[in-house]
């Protein structure tokens, strides 16, 4: 990768049957939580380290004649204790790049924790990694701040996803230093750990935010000042539709027509 990644986020191409695998240096290697699943964290022999110039596969991720693809990104390459929010957090932060990955441990009452950023995340995923549990997420650009979308699910945005705001009385966006928690045991169980991957824009290198289809073919322009690498888009208000996921390593050239969910086990399949 010519850098030390601290999210690897990895899929197979060509099996229907395996699962959106997710592995970062908070939580070490070979610690496996899927995407589309609400499992808890196991241990799989999948991402077996986090190297220098890239990542070593373990037996799970280097089936022979089938064919896989991750996508890295680079936090801090090392650890800080951050004390900005009423929860203490582990963190991990890459400034430049508008990247960081928290962890916790739940206390099961309203608090914040901090993540790091010199800007509030635009982009949040949480998941508790002990029990069984949706992933939610949240943007800024949802249709209102109690509103949010599980990563693992075909759903429309939920207005149960209001875990980053204490209580639907009591809205509290995140701001530059800190993401506030509710109770909830998806994000604030008591005595769990649980892990957040946080994004910011940052001008020629990343871009959130939403767009209103129009049906047709020839579909909305959506300006970004940049030409991506990877384009991840869901639906908001569209019931049973997927996380959907292209890239510029998997397809070289536009069209772009291949595409993987973030919420299945599918395989890679044509669309445009």
């Amino acid at each position: 990768l010519n850098f030390q990644p601290d999210l690897v986020w990895m899929m197979s191409r060509t099996s229907s049957s395996t699962h959106n695998t997710i592995f970062d240096t908070l939580r070490g290697p070979n610690l496996r939580l899927m995407s589309n699943l609400t499992s808890a964290e196991d241990t799989q022999p999948m991402c077996h380290s986090f190297d220098l110039d890239g990542f070593t596969i373990g037996d799970d991720r280097n089936n022979n004649s089938e064919n896989f693809v991750a996508w890295c990104w680079k936090a801090g390459n090392g650890t800080v204790e951050n004390s900005d929010g009423t929860i203490a957090s582990t963190v991990s932060v890459n400034q430049n790049a508008g990247f960081s990955i928290a962890s916790w441990e739940g206390t099961g009452a309203v608090g914040t924790i901090g993540h790091g950023l010199s800007k509030a995340p635009e982009f949040i995923i949480v998941k508790n990694r002990e029990v069984v549990t949706n992933w939610p997420t949240w943007l800024p650009f949802a249709q209102t701040t109690n509103r949010g979308l599980y990563i693992n699910t075909t759903g429309v945005e939920d207005d149960g996803v209001v875990y980053f705001f204490g209580d639907e009385s009591n809205t509290t966006l995140p701001t530059s230093s800190v993401i506030s928690l509710g109770s909830n045991a998806t994000a604030n169980q008591s005595g769990k750990g649980m892990i957040a991957y946080c994004w910011h824009a940052v001008e020629g290198y990343s871009k959130f935010g939403t767009y209103e289809a129009n049906g047709n073919a020839d579909g909305p322009f959506v300006y970004l000042g940049f030409k991506p690498a990877m384009v991840i888009i869901k639906n908001m208000d569209g019931a049973s539709t997927n996380w959907m996921m292209w890239d510029n390593k998997r397809s070289t050239y536009n069209p772009n027509g291949k595409i993987l969910r973030g919420n299945t086990t599918d395989a890679e399949n044509a669309g445009t």
